[in-house]
């Protein structure tokens, strides 16, 4: 991965920056698997709707990246 520009002021700010293993999960089961625990995420294509939401307690920011 190539870190944007963001990375580091995150970083800098106190944060952990984590990558997912592989491309966008394109299920509710590989959204929920990968996101468990994370606190914010600056997704891509990740799939949310209200039954993946309901697994992740622990998600408090859903930032949007890119346009569209």
């Amino acid at each position: 991965h190539v870190p944007g520009p963001y990375v580091a002021l995150l970083k800098e700010a106190g944060f952990e920056v984590l990558y997912p293993p592989g491309p966008d999960p394109k299920s509710e089961a590989e959204t929920v698997e990968v996101l468990r625990g994370v606190s914010a995420i600056i997704a891509g294509g990740e799939y949310f709707n209200d039954r993946v939401l309901d697994q992740l307690p622990d998600l408090r920011v859903i930032a949007r990246a890119g346009g569209g």
